[in-house]
């Protein structure tokens, strides 16, 4: 009997859904959606005029009050501060310059000066011990640098490393291994903050560590980009203060490094790819890091708005649109113009709201949010869902960025059924009756190794278990260069995205029951 009645719940709401879907739907499909509008937005966002929108900057304001005129024009409520589209918070910069340093020694005798960019780069823009800096330090060889004491692996037990800078190679060699086939190591175990973790619990001075083959493939990336600032929230608490220095260096640098030592490094590589055991030692070289620090208060700024919802019963609930509109500014005299990243995403969510101000057929009401910094730390969502005093009335954030290039029959889903299986039918069932896209849940794995689902702003609503969907093009060729521009962009398929978002806004906006949360956030 008990299980009769669950089944006839379960058909009746499933009956409900599908008649407020199928309502819903009709809606949706009225509106016809302006590739011209979309164009036109996108090239001023993409333009080198806005010299490449990076957090805080001229380019970036010039963005948000781009974006602030076309919310008023569209008859968008503002939802900022004092009355205004525009949330301003402060940011805290920190950063080296170019004119930074490495230098060897032998003997006391200078061999080498290395210059940041060149071959090393400065991974940790936090604050950096000064007291540390400007020394001469003797430098050992500590492997892998993994201490796993579950399984009796420790990297530091036969050296001595305090007060020592630690040379130390990227990721591990542990699963390679037939002696460990099978087993389970712990999650993060070769990652490079628990390894700074175990450097500063052994006493290390520094840390010196050898570029993965990912680095050294986008090494004229990461070199170009050695004298960027990092940014925080004044109050952020994930800052590391007064960390230890640590460089990340170029293989050529580690050949030099290791040269006239007991084991070169084409020695020990050859060890590692034979399964051998390898001498862990100190070297004959000192090092001394000579880092020139720069640091600043900018202001930066969320824009926001809404549409009111038509029911005075739902219309305190609220329906969160998101796309970050920064980017990451200039390089060398190189326009990074963000043409897909995350330009695509921003006009998307204004022809969205364009469409929902126009219908005003929601019952509950509809929110927009532009938010800026999300390439320095996804601190814009940070700021607004620690700071916006209706945090706890949104009841879904549905977040774009890059959705305009590859093809226009298929896109990334993420994360639509991490915290509500409700919201995972919405989604499916919506893209059934609007964009039909091929939505791929690859990077939905909870062992994605690029871990996709905590790296945009939506992470913050979800820290905060409000359901979240992410739509993402996984675009490789032109990320974070400056040949992201608008004449690469596929405005087919950003046309099936103002469809398909609409029609998830509208559902949830318009649905009987706010979104059931039956998952907590991992």
């Amino acid at each position: 009997m008990h299980n009769f009645l669950q089944l006839e719940i379960r058909v009746f709401f499933h009956f409900l859904f599908t008649i407020l879907i199928l309502t819903n739907h009709s809606f949706a499909q009225n509106f016809n959606f302006s590739e011209d509008y979309l164009k036109s937005n996108l090239e001023f966002l993409a333009d080198d005029l806005l010299e490449g929108r990076e957090a805080a900057s001229r380019g970036e304001q010039l963005a948000s009050l781009f974006i602030a005129s076309e919310l008023k024009k569209y008859d968008v409520k503002p939802f900022g501060d004092n009355g205004t589209y525009f949330q301003n918070f402060k940011l805290n910069t920190i950063g080296f310059s170019k004119a930074s340093t490495v230098d060897l020694f032998v003997d006391n005798k200078k061999t080498i000066t290395d210059f940041l960019g060149e071959n090393f780069i400065i991974p940790n823009r936090s604050k950096i011990d000064t007291a540390k800096l400007n020394k001469s330090y003797k430098m050992v060889f500590a492997g892998y640098g993994l201490v796993i004491p579950e399984y009796n692996i420790n990297d530091y037990e036969t050296i001595d490393v305090k007060d020592k800078v630690i040379v130390i190679l990227s990721g591990e060699n542990l699963r390679k291994n037939p002696r460990f086939e099978g087993v389970d190591f712990p999650k993060g175990f070769e990652s490079r903050n628990q390894k700074i973790q175990n450097a500063l619990e052994n006493g290390a001075a520094g840390i010196v560590m050898i570029a993965s083959e990912r680095i050294e493939k986008y090494w004229d990336y990461y070199s170009s980009n050695a004298d960027a600032a990092s940014y925080r929230l004044p109050d952020s608490t994930s800052e590391r203060k007064n960390s230890i220095p640590e460089i990340i260096i170029t293989e050529k640098l580690a050949i030099e490094l290791f040269d006239n030592e007991k084991l070169n490094l084409t020695q020990i590589m050859k060890l590692i790819s034979e399964n051998k055991d390898f001498t862990k030692f100190e070297l004959s070289k000192n090092i001394k890091f000579n880092f020139v620090l720069k640091d600043s208060t900018v202001i930066a700024r969320n824009v926001v708005g809404i549409v009111e919802g038509n029911s005075p019963e739902l219309k305190h609930e609220i329906v969160s649109l998101g796309a970050h509109y920064d980017h990451i500014g200039t390089r060398n005299g190189e326009v990074y113009n963000g043409a897909d990243d995350n330009a695509s995403g921003t006009v998307t969510m204004l022809e969205v709201i364009r469409a929902i101000a126009e219908k005003r057929g929601n019952n509950r009401s509809i929110m927009v949010v532009f938010h800026s910094a999300e390439e320095k730390g996804l601190l814009g969502a940070k700021y607004f869902t620690e700071n916006f005093e209706n945090i706890s009335d949104v009841v879904v954030n549905i977040n774009i960025d890059m959705v305009g290039r590859e093809s226009s029959d298929s896109l990334h889903c993420i994360g639509s059924d991490k915290l509500s299986t409700e919201l995972d039918k919405i989604v499916r069932h919506a893209n059934q009756q609007s964009s039909e896209f091929i939505l791929d849940y690859s990077f939905n794995d909870p062992n994605d190794p690029q871990r996709l689902y905590y790296r945009s702003d939506h992470v913050h609503y979800a820290r905060k278990n409000i359901p979240i969907v992410f739509f993402y093009d996984n675009m490789q060729e032109d990320y974070h260069r400056s040949s992201d521009d608008a004449h690469e962009i596929n405005f087919e398929k950003i046309l099936k995205v103002c469809s398909l978002v609409y029609q998830i806004a509208s559902d949830v906006a318009n649905f009987e029951h706010r979104l059931i949360v039956d998952k907590k956030y991992e």
